[in-house]
């Protein structure tokens, strides 16, 4: 039997797909072997940010009912120590010292303000109250780590680069997750060790606009508005907007679960042609040609908007850019399946013509001498993948930078 120790293994990922609520994935894993006993996926806050108190509130309270629902699996193990001795927590924002100045895409209901001044180092008092009826102590030596979000993904990544041989002393690449906002970050081979660092350069306007790569194209809003240009209402455009589903401008038909058919067919855009039960939703009064269009201008300013990412990195030196998430895999499948919309050229193709077009004869230079490389098969399923080599990691830097990890390749 496995010894579980509850608390020291709880991985939380706190997201940004729904800006009202925040996404929340909690996952526990056993501590002799990293292995997942338990997961949940759920939100923040299920009324929506009123006050910026919430979101420790609502967190505390998503981690409390994880350990009532996974009680009687945790009690099959015979753990013999139930006390709460840690947390990792993946926040939506920029971390110092466990403390987070601003989630950018986290919005209080009503006023559309970030949420902001997040303390992390607070959580002990909230989660104590609330464990104290569920039998789980808080352990007097509990300690909580809050990182940036894009740790969680490059720890799941660097789990699958460490196994590639040209991953060797002085490699870096850029990682770029995509999905319901634009997530981008290094990874270093250091020595003996991997440094992890996290970027807001998807934030940042790049554009002379008011647009950032995020805003521009690589995000699930981005998307879904870049798709309706032209095509639907504003009103239209915003109630999709607010569903969030990308299937939307990825896929025709629109291969729905019940839930996500169910969301969609409110909206009063859509009529289902799915038989035998299948749900296969197409909108109303849109062609199949002029929906295939619009998809194809969607994922275009998708490649736009990270190959401008990637080219920026190329000028610094990077060796290449992993681009996953689940917004990227979808449209990696949508070309895929449609390859006269893109020339029969497939996803890394268009990336790297991009690319191409925003170098000068120095940026192409530096590509070809560090064999920069685009990779696209790195399926980053979760962000809690990762979550056990925190633990083992070291934050860089005077001020303990949370976005700034340094893991032994031997733990990797």
């Amino acid at each position: 039997m496995n010894n579980i120790s509850f608390g020291h293994k709880i991985i939380v990922d706190c997201g940004a797909s729904k800006k009202h609520n925040g996404s929340l994935k909690i996952s526990v894993l056993s501590d002799e072997t990293n292995k997942e006993i338990y997961k949940s996926n759920g939100v923040v806050c299920e009324n929506g940010f009123k006050k910026d108190e919430d979101f420790l509130n609502g967190l505390a309270k998503g981690i409390a009912d994880s350990y009532d629902k996974s009680k009687s699996k945790i009690e099959q193990l015979n753990p013999t120590d139930k006390e709460l001795t840690g947390l990792v927590i993946y926040s939506p924002g920029p971390t110092i010292n466990n403390f987070s100045p601003i989630m950018q895409n986290l919005l209080k209901v009503g006023t559309n303000q970030s949420l902001t001044n997040i303390d992390f180092k607070d959580m002990p008092p909230i989660l104590e109250s609330l464990m104290a009826n569920k039998g789980i102590n808080i352990s007097n030596k509990f300690k909580v780590i809050a990182t940036n979000d894009m740790i969680g993904a490059g720890t799941s990544i660097a789990k699958k680069l460490v196994q590639n041989p040209e991953f060797k002393e002085g490699y870096e690449i850029t990682f770029m997750m995509a999905g319901g906002g634009l997530g981008v970050g290094q990874i270093e081979h250091m020595g003996d060790n991997v440094l992890i660092k996290t970027s807001e350069i998807g934030g940042i306007n790049l554009f002379g606009t008011d647009e950032t790569p995020e805003t521009h194209g690589a995000c699930v809003r981005a998307l879904i508005k870049n798709f309706s240009n032209n095509l639907l209402s504003n009103q239209d455009t915003e109630k999709l907007i607010k569903i969030g589903n990308a299937k939307i401008a990825t896929q025709y038909p629109i291969d729905a679960d019940s839930k996500e058919a169910e969301a969609l067919m409110k909206t009063g855009l859509f009529k289902n042609i799915g038989i035998d039960g299948t749900n296969q939703l197409v909108f109303k009064n849109i062609s199949e040609d002029a929906h295939k269009n619009a998809s194809k201008e969607a994922i275009n300013k998708f490649i736009e908007s990270i190959s401008i990412i990637g080219a920026n990195k190329i000028a610094e030196g990077t060796n290449g850019i992993i681009v996953t998430g689940p917004l990227a895999k979808g449209i990696k499948a949508s070309i895929e399946k449609n390859p006269e919309l893109f020339d029969n050229k497939n996803f890394n193709e268009l990336i790297k013509d991009k690319i191409d077009s925003l170098l000068d004869d120095s940026g192409k230079t530096m590509a070809s001498l560090y064999n920069f490389k685009i990779i696209t098969d790195i399926d980053v399923k979760n962000n809690t993948d990762g979550g056990n080599l925190i633990l083992q990691g070291n934050f860089v830097g005077k001020e303990k930078r949370g976005n700034w990890l340094s893991v032994p390749i031997s733990e990797i």
